[in-house]
This record gives C-alpha cells, sequence and structure tokens, in this order.
C-alpha cells in the first residue's frame, strides 16, 4: 500500500538475535553526526535525540529507548536496516527529513508524530512488523492501523493496514523470536516454569519480578485448540492456582500480563512473560509403596490406576513388584518395564495398546497378555520370564511381529489383525494341559508354530493328524523308528484290493519319510515299546477356516465303509457339530486305546450322540487325534467337513477325551472280558422314545472289532441285525419282556465274565437279567456277574438282556419259551408265551408217545389238564409252522 506522507520510511520484516539485556538508568544520549548501531550490538538510552541537521543514525542492530526518540534536526535522518530492532518506549518524534527502513521489529509505546515538513516522499510498509500504542499524527494523509494485525504488514494492500495496535501487540506477542520477547520484558518479568502433574491434582504458576511503581496482574492461557491468549477471570497475582486439573487441560499455556496501575508513571507500558505449558501426567509410575496390587491406586506416583491410554513405568527397586491379581484387567499404553523389575500376571489379563519398552521381564505363566493397538506392534526379544506364558491375545487390525521366544501353556487367540511368529512360538503339553489357537476370531498367523503333544504312556500305536498344512510322516522321525524292520506308520485306504481286486484289510504302510500327511487323514504311528511318557513335538503352518476331504467308499468285507480321519486343527473340535457340515457320514466317532502288553494290539471305544461306549471317549476329539469314522451305508464317495465352528477352548490331556455324564437317558453299560484280564470290552445299550430297534446312523455306533486277540469283541444286535458298541432302543415295556441279542467274537478260547458296569437313570428296581439261551440259565447282572468257559468263535443267538420289573420274573418267558408249566402233583397249569399273532397246537402225550389232549391255542392263552389214569411222565408239546417245543413234567395220582 502507497500512502504520501513527509519522510521516505521504509518499513521491512527480519528477524534478529539480540543479546543485551534491558537496563534501567541509562543516560540520555546525542547523535550530532553519523552513527551506525551494527548488526548485533545493542544500545539502550534513557532519551535519545538526532539534535543536528546532520545527525544520521543508521539502526542494523538494536536500539532501545526508554523514554523520547526525537529527531531534532531539521534535516535529520533516521535508517533502520535489514535486522533492526528499535523498541521506544516513549513517544517517537519525526522530523522533516527522515528515512526510515524497517525490516525488522518497531514498536512505539508512545506516540509516533511528525513534527515539520512537506512535500515529502512517501512512507512503504513491506512484511514489516509494526506496533504503536498511542496516536499517530501529523502526517499528510491518514496512517492506519488494523484490526486485527497479522503479525507482519504482508498484503497490506488487501487489508488497508499498516500497523498494529497494543492490542494487536498483546495477541501476537507469542509469535515474537525469543530474543526480541525479551527486549519487550520492560518489567523484567520471571518467566514461569512448565507444570507436570496428575489429573485432579493442583498446579501452581508464578512469574516474580520487583517494580517501584503499582502494576495490574492479568494471568492469560491458551488451551491446546485456541488460536490466542484469553484472560482468565480473578487471576489478578504474580501466582496463578490450578485446583482440580483434568485430562483435557494437557498442553494448556499460561502467561502473565502486566500493566502499570497508572501508565503517566511508568514509560513501560506492558510486559509478556514467556509461557508455561500444563502437562497432564501420562507416564504412570509405579511405587509399590503400599503392596504388590497393580489395581491399588495408592501404590501408583498419581494415585491412579493406569488407563488404556496411560504409558506406564514400572522402575527396578520397588519395595513391591507390581502384580495383576485379582481385580479388574490391566490396561496400558506404552510400558517400560525397568532392568531388574518383574511384572506379574495371575489369572488376570493386561491389556497393551502401545509398545514394550526396557529390558525388565513380564511373568505372564499365569496369566493373559492382550495386544489391543492401532498400529503396528512388536513383542520383543526375551520379554516373559523363562519365555512363558499363559494366553496371548492379538487384537490389533494392523499386526504384532512377535520376537521373543514363547512357550505357551493356555490358548493363543487371534481375535483380529495378523500375529507374525517368526517361529518362536510353541504350544505346550503336559499332563495336565496342552495349550491350542483359538479358532474363534477373525485373525491370521504369519510363520511356522510349533505344537507338542504329550503321551503317557508312549506304547504301541497312536492315531495321529497333523495340525499343519505342510507336515510330512518325518515330522515323527524323532519319535518313530521309520526304519524298523515292521513298518512303524500306516495310513488307512478303504477301497483298498489286491491285484484281482480282492479285497484286502485297509492298512497301507508308509516307509517314505517324505509323504505329506495329508489334511483331515489320520495315521498310525507306533512308538515302540516305551512304557513312559513322549512329548511329541512337530512345527509347521497351522490349519484354519474351512477344511474338507473326500472319502471313496466300497464297503468292503475288511474295511466295512470305515475310514481313518483326524482333527485337522491345533485346537480341540467338537465331533457333534461336523456330522451336520459334512455329507454321507454317520454320526459316530472311534477312537483306538492301545494295549497295555501287546505293542501291536489295542482296542475301540466309540461315540455318537452324547454317549460313550466305555464312558472314556466323548464329543471334544483334542487336537492331532486320529479316529475312525464310517461312510453311511450304501454311500460310495462322502464327503467329510469342518469349518472353525466346530473348534473349541478344551485341554483335556488323553488322546481322548474323558467324558463327564450329563446324560440323563436310560442307560446300561456292560462288559466283556477274558479272565485275570483288566482289560475289557464295553458296550452300551441306551433308551430313548424317538428312536427305532433298527440301526439309526445318528443314534447307533457300529462295532468296530479290537485289534487285540486277547480281548473279547463284545457288541449288541440290532433289529436288522447290525453289530453295535453303541445300540439305541426305544423304551422298553416291562411288562413284555422283551429280549435283547447280545454277541460274542472270540480269537481264543477261556473263561469269559461278563459285568454290568453302568445302571443310569432308571427308576425302581429294574432287574437286569443275562440269559444264556444254551445253558438255559438267567443271571441279575446287578447282583453278579456271569463268568463261563467259551471256545473261540461267534456267537450270536445265544446271550440276550432283559430288562424286568420288581416282580420274579417266570424264566420260560425270559428264555423265550412258548409256553410255562406250574404243576400241583396231580393237575399242570400252562400258560401260553407266544408271539403276537403266532398260533400252533398244544399236544399232551405220554413219554411212550400216546396222545391224551390236541388243543389248538395262540399268544397267551392259559389252560389247565387233570385227565391222568396213572402217575408218570408226561410231555407238554407245542408245535407250528415255525418252531416245535417240548417240556416233560411229572404227575402224582
Amino acid at each position: 500500500m502507497i500512502k504520501k506522507l513527509p519522510g521516505h520510511f521504509y518499513f521491512l520484516i527480519a528477524f534478529l538475535i539480540l543479546a543485551a539485556p534491558f537496563a534501567y538508568g541509562q543516560t540520555d544520549g546525542d547523535i550530532p553526526g553519523v552513527e551506525t548501531i551494527a548488526e548485533g550490538e545493542t544500545r539502550e538510552y534513557n532519551n535519545l535525540i538526532l539534535s543536528s541537521n546532520n545527525s544520521h543514525l543508521i539502526v542494523n542492530g538494536t536500539l532501545i529507548v526508554y523514554g523520547t526518540l526525537n529527531m531534532k534536526g531539521n534535516d535529520s535522518q533516521f535508517t533502520m536496516g535489514s535486522s533492526a530492532v528499535v523498541i521506544v518506549y516513549g513517544d517517537f518524534l519525526a522530523s522533516n527529513k527522515v528515512d526510515i527502513s524497517i525490516s525488522s521489529y518497531l514498536v512505539i509505546q508512545g506516540n509516533f508524530t511528525r513534527k515539520t515538513g512537506s512535500n515529502q516522499s512517501s512512507i512503504e510498509i513491506d512484511n514489516g512488523n509494526v506496533y504503536i500504542f498511542g496516536n499517530v499524527d501529523g502526517w499528510q494523509d491518514t496512517f492506519d492501523s488494523c484490526p486485527d494485525y497479522p503479525g507482519d504488514t504482508t498484503g497490506v494492500a488487501q487489508t488497508d493496514c499498516d500497523y498494529g495496535s497494543e492490542d494487536n501487540f498483546e495477541e501476537n506477542f507469542e509469535t515474537f523470536p525469543p530474543e526480541v520477547a525479551e527486549k519487550l520484558n520492560c518489567f523484567n518479568l520471571g518467566a514461569p516454569t512448565d507444570q507436570v502433574s496428575c489429573s485432579g491434582k493442583e498446579v501452581t504458576f508464578t512469574s516474580d519480578f520487583t517494580t517501584d511503581v503499582p502494576v495490574i496482574y492479568q494471568w492469560q492461557v491458551k488451551t491446546a485448540t485456541a488460536t490466542s491468549f484469553t484472560n482468565i477471570a480473578g487471576a489478578n497475582s504474580n501466582t496463578l492456582t490450578l485446583q482440580n486439573i483434568t485430562d483435557e487441560m494437557s498442553g494448556n499455556l499460561y502467561r502473565l500480563k502486566v500493566k502499570p496501575g497508572d501508565p503517566t508513571t511508568s514509560s513501560c507500558k506492558i510486559s509478556i512473560s514467556e509461557p508455561a505449558q500444563l502437562l497432564i501426567e501420562t507416564v504412570f509410575d509405579w511405587t509399590g509403596t503400599l503392596n504388590a496390587n497393580w489395581n491399588d491406586a495408592s501404590n501408583w506416583s498419581c494415585g491412579e490406576i493406569p488407563n488404556a491410554s496411560s504409558d506406564v513405568t514400572i522402575p527396578a527397586g520397588s519395595i513391591n513388584n507390581p502384580v495383576i491379581g485379582s481385580g479388574a484387567k490391566a490396561m496400558v499404553n506404552n510400558l517400560t518395564v525397568a532392568d531388574g523389575a518383574v511384572l506379574s500376571i495371575t489369572a488376570n489379563a493386561l491389556e497393551v495398546y502401545g509398545s514394550f519398552i526396557g529390558t525388565g521381564k513380564i511373568d505372564a505363566s499365569l496369566g493373559t497378555v492382550v495386544m489391543k493397538g492401532t498400529s503396528p506392534q512388536v513383542i520383543p526379544a526375551d520379554l516373559f520370564l523363562n519365555n512363558e506364558i499363559l494366553n496371548l491375545e492379538i487384537d490389533n487390525l494392523q499386526s504384532v511381529n512377535n520376537s521373543s521366544v514363547i512357550n505357551l501353556s493356555g490358548w493363543l487367540k487371534l481375535t483380529n489383525g495378523k500375529l507374525e511368529t517368526n517361529n518362536l512360538i510353541t504350544l505346550l503339553s503336559s499332563a495336565s494341559q496342552t495349550a491350542l489357537i483359538d479358532g474363534s476370531g477373525n485373525g491370521e498367523i504369519i510363520g511356522n508354530i510349533t505344537m507338542q503333544r504329550f503321551l503317557d504312556p508312549a506304547f504301541g500305536y497312536k492315531y495321529f493328524g497333523a495340525p499343519f498344512s505342510n507336515s510330512v510322516i518325518s515330522d515323527f522321525s524323532s519319535f518313530v523308528n521309520l526304519n524298523a524292520t515292521f513298518p512303524s506308520v500306516y495310513a488307512y485306504n478303504e477301497s483298498r484290493t489286491n491285484d484281482e481286486g480282492n479285497d484286502l484289510s485297509g492298512w497301507e504302510a508308509i516307509k517314505d519319510g517324505s509323504a505329506s500327511m495329508n489334511v483331515l487323514e489320520g495315521y498310525a504311528l507306533n512308538f515302540g515299546e516305551n512304557t513312559t511318557s513322549v512329548n511329541v513335538e512337530i512345527s509347521g503352518t497351522v490349519n484354519n477356516g474351512e477344511l474338507s476331504r473326500t472319502l471313496n467308499t466300497t464297503h468292503g468285507t475288511f474295511t466295512k465303509g470305515f475310514h481313518l480321519v483326524s482333527n485337522p486343527y491345533p485346537s480341540p473340535i467338537n465331533w457333534d457339530l461336523i456330522p451336520a457340515l459334512s455329507t454321507n457320514i454317520d454320526g459316530a466317532a472311534y477312537f483306538f486305546r492301545a494295549d497295555a502288553a501287546d505293542v501291536y494290539g489295542g482296542a475301540y471305544t466309540s461315540y455318537v450322540a452324547d454317549i460313550s461306549s466305555s464312558g472314556a471317549s466323548g464329543n471334544i476329539i483334542p487336537s492331532m487325534q486320529g479316529f475312525f469314522i464310517h461312510a453311511s451305508e450304501g454311500s460310495t464317495s462322502s464327503i467329510l467337513k469342518m469349518n472353525n465352528s466346530v473348534r473349541v477352548v478344551d485341554f483335556a490331556q488323553d488322546f481322548y477325551k474323558n467324558q463327564e455324564n450329563t446324560n440323563t437317558r436310560k442307560l446300561i453299560r456292560l462288559s466283556a472280558g477274558y479272565e485275570n484280564s483288566n482289560t475289557k470290552d464295553p458296550l452300551v445299550i441306551y433308551f430313548d422314545h424317538a428312536l427305532a430297534s433298527e440301526f439309526e446312523t445318528k443314534s447307533d455306533a457300529l462295532k468296530l472289532y479290537n485289534s487285540n486277540p486277547a480281548l473279547p469283541n463284545f457288541y449288541s444286535l440290532t433289529a436288522d441285525g447290525k453289530e453295535t458298541s453303541i445300540n439305541g432302543l426305544p423304551i422298553p415295556d416291562y411288562k413284555d419282556n422283551s429280549r435283547i441279542p447280545l454277541g460274542l467274537a472270540l480269537e481264543r478260547s477261556g473263561s469269559v465274565t461278563i459285568e454290568l458296569l453302568d445302571f443310569e437313570n432308571f427308576t425302581g428296581n429294574k432287574h437286569v437279567y443275562l440269559i444264556d439261551q444254551d445253558r438255559r440259565i438267567s443271571v441279575d447282572l446287578k447282583e453278579n456277574a456271569y463268568k463261563l468257559q467259551l471256545d473261540k468263535g461267534t456267537y450270536s443267538n445265544r446271550f440276550f438282556i432283559s430288562l424286568s420289573p420288581d416282580e420274579f420274573v417266570d424264566p420260560s418267558i425270559l428264555f423265550d419259551d412258548a409256553f410255562s408249566l406250574k404243576n400241583n402233583s396231580e393237575e399242570i397249569g400252562i400258560r401260553m408265551n407266544l408271539k403276537k399273532g403266532e398260533t400252533g397246537q398244544l399236544r399232551i402225550s405220554t413219554i411212550t408217545g400216546q396222545i391224551l389232549k390236541l388243543i389248538p391255542v395262540k399268544e397267551n392263552e392259559d389252560f389247565s389238564f387233570n385227565d391222568f389214569n396213572t402217575s408218570g411222565i408226561y410231555l407238554v408239546t407245542f408245535i407250528s409252522s415255525e418252531r416245535q417245543f417240548s417240556k416233560k413234567v411229572i404227575v402224582r395220582k
């Protein structure tokens, strides 16, 4: 902007480092000739006169005049160089010919007045910082102040602005270079000190100085979101006290403004202190002065328990190291554990939203660590004491990079984000618990995981599967002799035949250690004669998400539709959920138990519909467990399918899970075993209104023959002739005394014992009769076991179970006789016991064959007969198209 005024003024902007402090009591100055204040030089005067027409003051450094600057000579000149700072606390009286080139700061706390002169050239203000507190007078044209001074005069033509006022000076003071602000501190205010405190506490700011004149104090604040300082009501002393500070006040700036009470008594019109900052303590220092409880606020420097935004420091040498135990879970942003310090987590969790800092340790062997950041996080090396941790959760949508060896004994959960393992994480297994990967999250594992499987004892065959997508047979070479003469590893091929197409056993030996372990396929591994425990350990890329396997089935003579499969996940699975996801798969699962003495032998236990044949298998199948399933009858192709919905958090260790019986259905569990043998073969018969007598895929389990010849194969026969280890039947009508057929298949002769193991959920005093049809013996198994000598072979129509009410059951009915007799010496009573709809003829004759009576009979008719001529032995015979049955009776006349 160009204005025609007496004198030629050039106002420019620059910044200058000034070293000399303010000083009072300087003498008056007179510039009679030409003088220069050099760059870096400071001169101070009470008053300064340019007395001669030849006076010329050139300011390249700093000039401070505490009184009046008077250009007394008509031709005197005043020039400001490129780095000049001129501060006049009194009036600036300009003379006739004045050239002022301002390129830095010109501050006049008095008036700016042109005394004389005309026909002078213009004042040009370009990028200058000009503040005039008093009046501007005597100029030929208007010389305007700015209503909203921007801090310099850049673009003044647009804003129609030449200089700033005292208010503008105050607003822009914080933008002044420190060296300039220091020179403008005419009351010599001391800078208040930054305050760091905790939310809810009290802080005090103080600005010390001395003065001989009364002054007015005013504290000001600039919040973190404000653009300028504002007055604080009632803050009118040299001390500012803030009570109950809050987190929102963190970052606020506070400064003191001082003005003279009577401006006429002081040339200093205003001083503003440097600002001080209030910082709310976000680093929570552990003191542990009271106890070790993390959740006790008395143990923290601020008297508050850290939260998710808190930076926490655990120093070494505390009276008590912190323990995150009872109470709320712990949350931190950045966590610093100093060298020598230990933070313990017991039955609780620590959520970390930021970073781990320091070389101290975290004892998480009994606790959970949750990574909850919103930007990538790192688990640093050697973070955990003894490299142990119970549980680890990743809940960071970005990623977590692990650099620490981690031996995890609980669960690893990928709620969100990626975990880069760097092949440093091991899932431990012991006699008490096997670690797992929780499949309920949405995250992903990058890198290998090592997984253990505890076996006690490691003897004979175990059915294994791989929880990894890249496992091979040789992964087990440290535990299984792959070079044994008799192969140690077998797969199972249900469709296996010889070259002529004849059915063979499904077992196929695997001798190539590089052979892949297919996902969802089970393998029989022989661990030899080791009777001690072994911790199997393999590594790989974990399986996750939906997995499936197609099973081609021939229902061969020996394989009978069975397939050896496995749990494909590094976590247990719930078998009950899997048949519904699959196609043409029965509802039962079959588990192998190695024999305690025969390294090649063993027995099977089955599970279906919440029932276990032995009570030792259940719906929860541990990780790495292999097991048999059965393709539905008549199917040639089945699909076994699983996804993460079948995965569960369960820490059972047995290589098939012990079942806690919560079933309320009526159940009978029987067993058969050779005398002096601790191994028994169990079966279950259970009852439910919704079941049928024929085999049902969802409620019955077939009999899978044991590979131990010293163990009988004990089974129940369904109405359609299926051999079952678990047989579900409709609830019986005890009045009809129905019989449930049993079967025995023996690989050797010997003394066999049949006994009742469990009798559950029946009301009343029911009897469980074992019927030996050949020996015409019935035994109440609730009272006694049944022992007998049997030859090697199969017994399918000899043994039966009958449930009877409290009253004694007619043995004839138990043995399915056509009739029963009641003899009172002179007369015999006959009660028919025919099947529904069955008819025939009853014949009474002498022992020599003389027929005394022929009676047509049906179902449950009663008769009596006493037409005997003499005492003796007589025959009662029933004859039908299906059977003939006779009994002898003695009559005494």
